[in-house]
């Protein structure tokens, strides 16, 4: 029964890292002073990172919400080039009755008493409900305000997907000590050529298993991949 267990769950692993690697190859933190082995500055090197994540569902709806910084327009090019902050929303529908509506207003409320509004809108290629919401900084949100008709709506409470478990910053660590050989061999005159790459993924609606994919980039072919539980911090599958 664990076998199978373990076989299940090595599968899931297998789709997530795959997944992963063609959201970041798709799509367009806090800036760790990490070095790499040999002392080498990867700061300026991060093109994506979810500083955090939250999540909420209810009957209807299950929401995440991602906020950290990454590029403006993300091109898998080894260059980390305009990065700035994000706070991003992920909607998936859970209720057939509105699987039809095409966009929804939202509003995100921060713990800090602020809030800002939103248009979650369903892309016509790939389905999924996504919303960019304007933020300042990046703030631990509180809920999500979801509406669905002129006077409807759900109130959706979130908490850290990753509360309990390695935070993005472990995973970053985590991945430079994986690909810390790969590292030293291509980084020449103190300098790294590959962008990074850190996205936390789950299952769909936000379920388990929780990952973290982190991947060093030269370009769309070349890249290395690492698949690192979120509670454990262990490395589930490596590419490159």
């Amino acid at each position: 029964m664990e076998k199978l267990k373990n076989m299940k769950k090595s599968k899931k692993a297998i789709i997530i890292l795959c997944a992963a690697a063609v959201a970041a190859a798709v799509f367009g933190g806090i800036f760790l002073m990490a070095r790499g082995r040999g002392g080498v500055d990867l700061s300026g090197n991060v093109c994506y990172f979810d500083e955090r994540v939250f999540f909420g569902k209810n009957a209807n709806f299950a929401v995440s919400v991602y906020s950290g910084r990454g590029e403006k327009n993300f091109l898998t090019d080894g260059k980390a080039t305009d990065v700035e902050s994000f706070c991003k929303i992920v909607l998936n529908v859970l209720n057939p009755a509105y699987s039809k509506i095409a966009s929804f207003d939202c509003e995100v409320f921060f713990e800090d008493g602020s809030h800002s509004p939103g248009k979650i809108e369903k892309d016509p290629l790939t389905l999924e409900y996504t919303a960019d919401i304007e933020a300042a900084e990046i703030k631990n949100v509180k809920s999500v305000y979801i509406k669905y008709a002129a006077a409807k709506g759900d109130s959706i409470d979130v908490k850290g997907a990753a509360e309990g478990g390695i935070s993005a910053e472990g995973a970053f660590n985590a991945a430079v000590k994986v690909f810390s050989k790969e590292i030293k061999e291509n980084t020449k005159n103190g300098g790294f050529d590959r962008e990074i790459y850190v996205k936390f993924v789950s299952g769909y609606g936000g379920g388990e298993p929780h990952y973290w994919y982190v991947a060093f980039i030269a370009s769309d072919s070349d890249y290395w991949a690492v698949l690192i539980d979120a509670k454990t911090g262990k490395t589930e599958l490596k590419r490159g």
